[in-house]
C-alpha cells in the first residue's frame, strides 16, 4: 500500500553505485582512476600501461562521473569540432555565461561551458581531480586534461618538468618540436613514427636534468583523434629515457622548407609559455638552474611546407649531418 501511494512521486534517496579502479602507469609512478565506465580509457592512454593494481608510488587520483542528465544537450556533440572557434550564433552559446576558474585554499574549480560542458575540481595538497561530465566524448577530453595536470604538477618535486610540445626518439636521442596550434607538429610527429621513430608524446613532453644533460621521458597519453592525421600509436612508446639532442621551433606555410640554428633567447617567451602550459612553473633555484640547461640545448627554426616528405628529408639532413 505504501509503495502504491507514493509511486507517482520522485524518490530522493540516492542509489549507491560502487566505482571500479584502474591505474595509469608512468615510469615509477601511477595515477589512480576511479569510474563506473572504462570503455573509453584505451582511447586516451596506451593499454600497455593500464593495470588493475598500482605499480610504484601513486602520484595523484582522478574520480570520474559521467551522467547524461547533468547538462542539457543543446547541440550535436558528435559532429561539433571543439578545436575550432565558435560563433555566438551556435546553439551552445549562453548569453553572458563564460568559462571560469575559481581558486581558494588550495582548491581549483574549473567551470567549462565551451567548447564542452564540464566541472572539474583539483585539490592541490592531494593532487587529485574530480571530473564531472555528461558523455564519454567529454570524459575523454577532460580525463586527458586531468592526467596531464597531475603529472605536470606531481613530478616537480622529483625534478621532472613538463613542456607543451611533441617529441620523438631514435637510438637514445630525443628531439622536441614546439609550435602553436595547427602548425603541423602532430602531423610531423605521426610522420616520424611511421618512419621508425619512437613516441615520447605529441602534446606534453617531460624532461629532467642529469649531470649537464637534458633527458626526455615518454608519456603514454594518446593523441586527440584527428581524422586522417595518424594511425594508432598504442605500443610505440619507449620506457627508456632519451637524451635531448635538439629543440625545433616549428611553423607551417613556408614556400620552401628550411631549418636554421637559432639562439634560444630569441624564443624565450615561447619556451616559457610552453613550460607553463600544463602546470605552474616552480620559481626556485633548482628549476631555474635546470631551465638554463634546457636553454643551453641546440635550437633550430623549422619552417615547413605542406609537403611532409620534403620536411622529413630536411629534418634528417639536420640531425644526421650535425
Amino acid at each position: 500500500m505504501l509503495n502504491q501511494r507514493y509511486e507517482d512521486y520522485v524518490v530522493f534517496v540516492a542509489n549507491k553505485i560502487v566505482a571500479d579502479k584502474k591505474y595509469l602507469i608512468f615510469h615509477e609512478w601511477c595515477i589512480e582512476l576511479s569510474a563506473v565506465n572504462f570503455s573509453f580509457i584505451e582511447e586516451i592512454y596506451d593499454k600497455t600501461y593500464i593495470e588493475d593494481k598500482p605499480r610504484g608510488n601513486i602520484i595523484g587520483r582522478i574520480d570520474l562521473c559521467i551522467d547524461a542528465n547533468l547538462y542539457p544537450r543543446r547541440y550535436d556533440i558528435e559532429t561539433y569540432d571543439d578545436r575550432c572557434p565558435t560563433h555566438k550564433t551556435h546553439p551552445m552559446y549562453i548569453e553572458n555565461v563564460y568559462n571560469e576558474v575559481v581558486e581558494y585554499d588550495g582548491i581549483k574549480l574549473f567551470k567549462y561551458h565551451y567548447p564542452n560542458e564540464a566541472l572539474l575540481t583539483h585539490v592541490k595538497c592531494t593532487n587529485s581531480f574530480l571530473v564531472v561530465v555528461s558523455n564519454t566524448h567529454d570524459a575523454k577530453k577532460y580525463t586527458r586534461f586531468a592526467i596531464k595536470r597531475i603529472l605536470a604538477e606531481g613530478l616537480i618535486s622529483h625534478g621532472i618538468y613538463s613542456l607543451h610540445g611533441a617529441a620523438v626518439a631514435k637510438d637514445e636521442s630525443g628531439y622536441v618540436f614546439i609550435a602553436a596550434s595547427q602548425q603541423g607538429k602532430t602531423t610531423l610527429f605521426s610522420e616520424l613514427l611511421q618512419d621508425g621513430f619512437s613516441a615520447l608524446n605529441d602534446d606534453i613532453v617531460f624532461w629532467k636534468k642529469s649531470n649537464q644533460d637534458i633527458y626526455l621521458l615518454s608519456c603514454p597519453i594518446l593523441p586527440h583523434h584527428r581524422e586522417g592525421k595518424y594511425k594508432s600509436i598504442s605500443g610505440l612508446f619507449i620506457e627508456e629515457q632519451a637524451k635531448l639532442e635538439a629543440v625545433f621551433i616549428v611553423s607551417k606555410g613556408a614556400k620552401i622548407e628550411s631549418i636554421n640554428p637559432v639562439p634560444s633567447k630569441k624564443y624565450l617567451k615561447k619556451i616559457l609559455r610552453s613550460c607553463s602550459n600544463h602546470g605552474e612553473i616552480p620559481l626556485n633555484e633548482v628549476y631555474l638552474s635546470d631551465f638554463n640547461s634546457l636553454l643551453a640545448s641546440k635550437y633550430y627554426e623549422f619552417q615547413m611546407t605542406t609537403e611532409y616528405k620534403n620536411n622529413l628529408n630536411i629534418f634528417y639532413t639536420c640531425i644526421y649531418n650535425k
